[in-house]
């Protein structure tokens, strides 16, 4: 009897970055592996929920400050490079050439309600995947511990 080793299929999201004239002008697609991308992910968005916090909590003067803004700024581009990776952050950032208010409104949404949610399902996906394993083989002898 042969053993065999199945490979998942790889989890994507696909981004299109579309024009005003509605022209694609770039396909972005999202590896959504749980290994790499879970904890660089998540880490780059509780920096972006903490920057939002401050911001939100300074005073109106505050918010005017340009380390309020650069805080908040930083944390909006880590979060895109966290989930798109440097080449494909960079050409986010050049395909809205400076408009950060509408780069924030288009890409943020989309990392937050499609990005992080299936992150989150493929590594609970995972976890359970691990927990039946060794539900199955816990009665099994483990060849590895000493007799």
């Amino acid at each position: 009897m042969v053993y065999q080793i199945k490979r998942r299929k790889r989890r994507t999201q696909e981004l299109e970055l579309v024009d005003e004239n509605g022209l694609i002008q770039r396909k972005i697609v999202v590896e959504l592996d749980t290994d790499t991308m879970m904890k660089r992910v998540m880490e780059a968005y509780r920096d972006l929920c903490s920057a939002q916090r401050l911001f939100q909590n300074a005073g109106a003067e505050d918010r005017a400050d340009p380390e309020q803004l650069e805080r908040l700024g930083l944390a909006v581009t880590g979060l895109i490079k966290a989930v798109f990776g440097q080449e494909d952050a960079q050409a986010i950032l050049a395909f809205y050439e400076d408009r950060s208010i509408e780069m924030c409104t288009e890409i943020i949404p989309f990392i937050i309600d499609r990005i992080i949610p299936e992150l989150r399902h493929a590594a609970q996906e995972d976890r359970r995947a691990v927990k039946d394993y060794y539900r199955r083989n816990s009665g099994r002898k483990n060849h590895m511990t000493k007799r």
